[in-house]
């Protein structure tokens, strides 16, 4: 008898052993990422959108422009319009190619918006565009621009007001007139750019 006890002791014990080792069911990782489709970073297989999404590939194109003004068209005379990756993905670089010279700067987007807040330093400028009354003759200006372009639904046209002041950088003389540096003129732009 003793032995069917010591036997029967053992089968418990090594029972509790077994079932206390049983593992617990294996629960899936949460996946983390962008869930928005039109993220550059966009993750199907991500269950929590983690903020993380970035929109550059949604911009970067060459675009054909029109950019309507008073005083200001001078500066956007035939030009073409190219925006580039930047290294910050929150931001898109732009190069405006016109009469005036080329246009660099950067710019903060969003997922259907990109906000300018420049100043271009130095551009060469038609005299008349910041004065109507001074001569044709090209000076230095420097280029306040502000704006909120917004992206269509389809993601192929850009639109938008553009707030533009063109100052001069150095004093010009007007038939013995002086016209100091920093001379504004504001101008109210209608922006339209649209992919090629």
């Amino acid at each position: 008898m003793q032995i069917s006890t010591t036997l029967l002791s053992v089968l418990i014990i090594v029972g509790l052993a077994v079932s206390s080792c049983k593992k617990e069911p294996e629960i899936d990782p949460i996946i983390t990422g962008c869930k928005d489709p039109d993220g550059d970073n966009y993750n199907a297989k991500a269950d929590v959108d983690d903020g993380s999404c970035t929109y550059q590939k949604r911009f970067i194109s060459q675009y054909d422009i029109s950019v309507l003004c008073g005083q200001a068209s001078a500066i956007f005379q035939d030009a073409t319009m190219e925006i580039k990756e930047n290294s910050k993905k929150d931001r898109v670089n732009f190069n405006i190619t016109s009469l005036a010279g080329n246009i660099i700067f950067d710019a903060v987007i969003t997922k259907n918006e990109i906000v300018i807040d420049t100043i271009i330093k130095g551009l060469s400028v038609n005299a008349k565009a910041i004065l109507p009354i001074l001569d044709d003759t090209p000076v230095k200006a420097n280029i306040t621009l502000k704006s909120k372009l917004t992206l269509s639904s389809d993601a192929k046209k850009l639109t938008g007001d553009m707030d533009v002041n063109i100052a001069n950088a150095e004093d010009l003389n007007y038939n013995g007139l002086l016209i100091p540096a920093g001379t504004s003129l504001p101008d109210k732009c209608a922006f339209t750019g649209i992919k090629k």
